[in-house]
């Protein structure tokens, strides 16, 4: 039999096809662990478990969103009498079985929370899933952070809106974990593209710089003339010692960030705590139609 493999393999194909197999097995086990590493920091081995290892990762964190809703809504009296949409419970299931920030799987839970109702038929926070499940950690963070900070005020038709909250970059760092300002700038870019907030940065450039002086300037010279003329008007000579205005100096304002929530961003905080009401109802602000 040996003799016969033998002389089929007339090429010598046989040891190479042997060393193809054996390399391309050790590439997919190399590549399994890699995926494994940064996949599920705490897995040793990746192989044909993946599927299993992440099913069973996100069945713990909808276990907690389970526990955690089901806490709001003893606490709100509602924990037997109360249904959610199946599109609405399906996409919050999907999207926050992939958090295990515990902070992340609270503001699920209270999404689901206020998604229930006596018949089930809410479909209101689908939108509220789809913001929810595009803005990082740090997003929600800062998101909480200004629906908390900001002064909130009711129109006269009694719908809310917030007041600007003033930050330094050492708070936006605080807030992300992470000194990297332009990662910073662009997640607040990507916070005011989807109606979440207003602002951002309040940059300074070399026209905002030039603009400033120039203006400056403006003042002096206005005060130097009013000066003039009311030296003139009282017929006193100038006095060598008095001191004209001096030239326009200016300091580069530091930086800066004005972050505003929008009302869809407040609606969204306000939902994501289990609160099925009002933002206005939230915070005890009172008014017609709170």
């Amino acid at each position: 039999m040996a003799e016969e493999k033998k002389s089929i393999d007339v090429l010598g194909v046989q040891p190479i096809a042997e060393a193809i197999r054996t390399v391309t097995k050790g590439a997919v086990d190399g590549a399994a662990a890699f995926f494994g590493r940064i996949c599920l920091p705490a897995a040793e081995e990746f192989g044909l478990l993946l599927r299993d290892r992440v099913a069973h990762w996100r069945t713990l964190n909808l276990v907690n969103i389970a526990q955690k809703t089901e806490a709001i809504l003893e606490k709100q009296g509602d924990k037997e009498n109360c249904h959610v949409h199946p599109r609405v419970i399906a996409g919050i299931l999907d999207h926050g079985s992939w958090h295990d920030s515990d902070d992340i799987q609270q503001m699920w839970s209270g999404l689901l929370a206020s998604s229930c109702t006596s018949d089930g038929r809410d479909e209101s926070s689908l939108i509220f899933i789809s913001l929810l499940g595009q803005i990082t950690t740090a997003q929600t963070r800062l998101l909480n952070h200004i629906c908390l900070a900001a002064d909130k005020k009711l129109t006269l038709d009694g719908l809310m809106y917030a007041e600007e909250v003033m930050m330094n970059p050492d708070k936006l760092v605080r807030i992300w974990n992470d000194a990297d300002l332009h990662r910073i700038d662009r997640e607040l870019d990507h916070l005011r593209m989807i109606g979440l907030i207003h602002g951002g940065f309040a940059f300074t450039t070399e026209e905002t710089v030039e603009s400033m002086r120039q203006l400056k300037e403006l003042q002096l010279l206005s005060e130097k003339i009013k000066r003039k003329r009311e030296l003139s008007a009282k017929r006193v000579e100038t006095p060598k010692e008095s001191k004209e205005p001096q030239e326009a100096t200016l300091e580069v304002p530091p930086l800066r960030a004005k972050v505003q929530p929008t009302a869809l961003g407040l609606h969204l905080f306000v939902r994501c705590q289990g609160h099925r009401g009002s933002p206005g109802e939230f915070f005890g602000l009172s008014g017609p139609d709170v």
